[in-house]
């Protein structure tokens, strides 16, 4: 019935379908039709206008890699412009499959995780990031709140954009890579790594944790007071006093290098966009963002703990780890 609706086009399209909706959205990411800014950058790469593009995790990264090459038809038309044969066909090909490091039941266990501590603390953001030590896969990672992919795979109406730019808690945003928070106790493993290195302290060797530092009143976080506790000690209980203490022998300078030596304060270089770098404290940071600018004993002491000025993102805080699993060696996190 063409012939009665002239003007009238029909073009046979491939949309995008997320079959498993919010599951592994941040790392999934999305698609959408080009914008005129993409454009203007990226017309030398052989986009046009209508182009549905990657905008968002592994989407955005590799979409040159699986966006394939279009498909199309020669046609010869008559005056009227009604097709009257074919002339030529070029058939589409397939862009290549990105095969993850994801591992669906370990991404399951873990977004249900999440799901359940939210709901036992009544909070509404969270994030998670599991990682393999030994190669630097990312087995599962989640992000929370979530969105849901197939949103924007036709066009999202202006509603369901509303609804996801104005919620308080970004779920836009993959909080994994982009979250930067206190690494509080988690430090400590940076630390006491410090201490040891630098021959501040022995593993046997015992200090006093009489509930408080005898320099500046600094505490433990429950006030309790552990006695004569060594490195093995202060480690398991978490012991705030023992690690005030580390970070009094090394000094911020010293606290500062290590850190970075262990990865933070830069991205860690996942195939994700939009990592954030975290914040490794130092002297000058100090001197450029504050008007009182000198550096005081009691902020090294919260650095010491992962207090104060330190910001990590959760991804960097699983990398730290797995270095430590991995006896020091730092495998790149990576998702393909």
């Amino acid at each position: 019935q063409k012939d009665d609706y002239p003007g009238v086009v029909i073009e046979v399209l491939p949309v995008r379908d997320y079959i498993y909706g919010e599951y592994a959205a941040h790392v999934f990411g999305y698609v959408s039709e080009i914008n005129e800014m993409e454009l203007e950058k990226r017309k030398d790469e052989g986009y046009k206008s209508g182009d549905i593009i990657g905008k968002f995790g592994l989407e955005r990264v590799y979409d040159k890699e699986i966006r394939g090459v279009k498909g199309g038809d020669q046609v010869e038309v008559d005056v009227s412009g009604r097709p009257v044969q074919i002339l030529g066909r070029q058939s589409p090909v397939p862009g290549n499959d990105l095969v993850l490091t994801i591992d669906k039941h370990i991404q399951e266990a873990a977004e249900r995780a999440v799901d359940e501590q939210l709901a036992i603390v009544h909070a509404n953001a969270a994030a998670a990031v599991v990682m393999n030590p030994q190669t630097g896969e990312v087995l599962a990672m989640v992000s929370r709140p979530a969105f849901n992919p197939n949103l924007f795979a036709g066009g999202i109406s202006t509603q369901n954009w509303n609804v996801l730019n104005n919620n308080p808690f970004h779920p836009m945003d993959n909080k994994a890579i982009t979250g930067e928070y206190p690494p509080g106790s988690t430090f400590k493993i940076v630390t006491g790594t410090a201490a040891l290195a630098e021959h501040k302290v022995t593993p046997q060797e015992k200090i006093f944790d009489s509930g408080r530092h005898w320099i500046i009143p600094k505490t433990n976080a429950g006030g309790e007071a552990l006695g004569w506790i060594n490195f093995q000690q202060a480690m398991a209980h978490s012991d705030n006093v023992y690690f005030y203490e580390m970070g009094n022998r090394l000094g911020v300078d010293a606290l500062e290098r290590y850190a970075r030596m262990f990865g933070l304060g830069q991205r860690t270089g996942i195939d994700l966009p939009f990592e954030a770098e975290g914040l490794v404290p130092n002297r000058q940071y100090k001197k450029d963002n504050y008007e009182d600018g000198e550096w005081y004993l009691s902020e090294t002491f919260d650095a010491a703990i992962g207090q104060g000025f330190n910001l990590v993102t959760p991804l960097q805080a699983a990398m730290v780890m797995g270095e430590i699993a991995a006896n020091g060696k730092r495998y790149q996190p990576h998702l393909v």
